[in-house]
């Protein structure tokens, strides 16, 4: 390994830091606000529903995911729609920890968002994974 591949090296790891950090800045805000979709039929109906209000897509997928065809359809659907109508994806390869930090914040903050209308802007946090974790809202 060079001295420029190890510095670039270093330099693509302090960008994902950047990213990891602005991404739990942006969660935690969105979960003060309820205004956070969490599942993949639960995106998939906002989508449909109400797309020019949703500004982000996060796919989170672990390797379990990756075997459940049916899933994977809807993630590819929800990407080309996301595409199509310009919304953000961001793909998570770590779920657990994304479901994590998501728990780490208030529970009543969960509480609230299950019975709530969400309001104009909308995160969307497609994967299964997520979904028994969290919950959803409508």
């Amino acid at each position: 390994m060079t001295l420029e591949e190890f510095s670039a090296g270093e330099q693509k790891t302090e960008r994902m830091d950047k990213v990891g950090d602005a991404l739990e800045e942006v969660l935690s805000k969105a979960l003060s606000q309820r205004t956070i979709t969490v599942g993949v039929y639960e995106a998939a109906k906002l989508l449909n529903v109400d797309p020019d209000n949703v500004v982000l897509c996060l796919l989170a997928a672990d390797e379990d995911d990756d075997r459940d065809v049916a899933l994977q359809i809807h993630f590819t659907l929800i990407q080309a729609f996301c595409c199509e109508n310009d919304i953000n994806i961001l793909r998570v390869s770590n779920p657990g920890r994304l479901a994590k930090l998501l728990l780490l914040e208030t529970e009543s903050t969960f509480i609230a968002m299950e019975g709530s209308r969400l309001k104009s802007t909308y995160l969307l946090l497609p994967g299964k994974s997520l979904h028994g974790s969290v919950g959803s809202s409508n």
